[in-house]
Protein backbone atom coordinates (compact mmCIF):
# COMPACT_ATOMS: atom_id res chain seq x y z
CA UNK A 1 0.00 0.00 0.00
CA UNK A 2 1.19 3.55 -0.75
CA UNK A 3 -0.22 6.80 0.64
CA UNK A 4 -0.47 10.32 -0.78
CA UNK A 5 -1.33 13.35 1.33
CA UNK A 6 -3.17 16.25 -0.26
CA UNK A 7 -3.66 19.49 1.59
CA UNK A 8 -5.77 22.44 0.64
CA UNK A 9 -7.16 25.73 1.66
CA UNK A 10 -10.71 26.90 1.86
CA UNK A 11 -12.65 30.13 1.62
CA UNK A 12 -14.45 30.97 4.86
CA UNK A 13 -16.93 33.73 5.62
CA UNK A 14 -19.65 34.61 8.09
CA UNK A 15 -23.19 34.13 6.78
CA UNK A 16 -25.53 36.50 8.65
CA UNK A 17 -28.66 34.71 7.45
CA UNK A 18 -27.46 31.32 8.73
CA UNK A 19 -25.58 32.78 11.72
CA UNK A 20 -22.65 30.50 11.05
CA UNK A 21 -19.33 30.32 9.24
CA UNK A 22 -19.55 28.86 5.74
CA UNK A 23 -16.57 27.43 3.91
CA UNK A 24 -15.89 25.98 0.51
CA UNK A 25 -12.74 24.17 -0.59
CA UNK A 26 -10.66 26.12 -3.10
CA UNK A 27 -7.96 23.65 -4.20
CA UNK A 28 -5.89 20.68 -3.05
CA UNK A 29 -2.10 20.35 -3.42
CA UNK A 30 0.52 17.78 -2.55
CA UNK A 31 1.59 18.10 1.07
CA UNK A 32 5.09 19.23 0.07
CA UNK A 33 3.64 22.52 -1.12
CA UNK A 34 2.05 23.38 2.22
CA UNK A 35 4.02 21.28 4.72
CA UNK A 36 7.46 21.25 3.09
CA UNK A 37 9.06 22.92 6.10
CA UNK A 38 7.92 20.12 8.38
CA UNK A 39 9.20 17.53 5.91
CA UNK A 40 12.58 19.25 6.12
CA UNK A 41 12.46 19.24 9.95
CA UNK A 42 11.64 15.50 9.94
CA UNK A 43 14.63 14.90 7.59
CA UNK A 44 12.53 13.31 4.86
CA UNK A 45 14.84 12.86 1.84
CA UNK A 46 14.00 15.27 -0.98
CA UNK A 47 15.37 13.79 -4.20
CA UNK A 48 15.50 15.98 -7.32
CA UNK A 49 12.95 14.50 -9.71
CA UNK A 50 12.94 16.07 -13.16
CA UNK A 51 9.72 14.51 -14.44
CA UNK A 52 7.03 17.11 -13.66
CA UNK A 53 4.30 14.44 -13.88
CA UNK A 54 5.73 12.38 -11.00
CA UNK A 55 3.96 12.56 -7.64
CA UNK A 56 5.33 11.44 -4.29
CA UNK A 57 3.63 8.75 -2.22
CA UNK A 58 4.69 7.31 1.13
CA UNK A 59 5.54 3.66 1.50
CA UNK A 60 4.06 1.82 4.50
CA UNK A 61 7.23 2.57 6.43
CA UNK A 62 7.25 6.21 5.33
CA UNK A 63 3.60 6.58 6.29
CA UNK A 64 4.36 5.40 9.82
CA UNK A 65 7.54 7.51 10.13
CA UNK A 66 6.45 10.75 8.38
CA UNK A 67 2.93 10.62 6.96
CA UNK A 68 0.93 10.40 10.17
CA UNK A 69 2.82 13.36 11.66
CA UNK A 70 2.29 15.42 8.50
CA UNK A 71 -1.45 14.74 8.50
CA UNK A 72 -1.67 15.81 12.15
CA UNK A 73 0.31 18.98 11.50
CA UNK A 74 -1.77 19.83 8.44
CA UNK A 75 -4.95 19.54 10.47
CA UNK A 76 -3.41 21.54 13.32
CA UNK A 77 -2.64 24.31 10.83
CA UNK A 78 -6.29 24.21 9.63
CA UNK A 79 -5.58 22.81 6.18
CA UNK A 80 -8.06 20.53 4.52
CA UNK A 81 -6.31 17.15 4.52
CA UNK A 82 -7.07 14.17 2.31
CA UNK A 83 -5.16 10.88 2.32
CA UNK A 84 -5.32 8.67 -0.75
CA UNK A 85 -4.39 5.01 -0.39
CA UNK A 86 -3.79 2.60 -3.19
CA UNK A 87 -2.30 -0.78 -3.84
CA UNK A 88 1.36 -0.99 -4.69
CA UNK A 89 2.07 0.58 -8.08
CA UNK A 90 3.36 -1.10 -11.21
CA UNK A 91 7.13 -0.93 -11.63
CA UNK A 92 6.68 0.95 -14.90
CA UNK A 93 5.17 3.88 -12.95
CA UNK A 94 8.07 4.26 -10.51
CA UNK A 95 10.43 7.16 -11.21
CA UNK A 96 12.17 7.07 -7.80
CA UNK A 97 11.99 4.88 -4.70
CA UNK A 98 13.60 4.69 -1.30
CA UNK A 99 12.49 3.08 1.96
CA UNK A 100 10.20 6.04 2.81
CA UNK A 101 8.65 7.13 -0.47
CA UNK A 102 8.10 6.49 -4.16
CA UNK A 103 7.67 8.98 -6.97
CA UNK A 104 5.08 7.70 -9.42
CA UNK A 105 3.84 8.61 -12.85
CA UNK A 106 0.04 8.92 -13.03
CA UNK A 107 -2.05 5.85 -13.80
CA UNK A 108 -3.79 5.76 -17.15
CA UNK A 109 -7.42 4.71 -17.09
CA UNK A 110 -9.77 3.76 -19.90
CA UNK A 111 -11.41 6.86 -21.32
CA UNK A 112 -8.34 9.02 -20.77
CA UNK A 113 -8.95 9.73 -17.06
CA UNK A 114 -5.82 9.95 -14.94
CA UNK A 115 -5.04 10.08 -11.27
CA UNK A 116 -1.91 11.32 -9.59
Amino acid sequence: MVYRILTGVHNEWWDDAQQTYVWTPLFMLGAGTTLGGMMWELHLPAPAITNARARFWFTERGWDRFGRALVGEGRRQSYLVKVIRRENPRRSQIVYADEWQVALLPQKHAGGDRTS
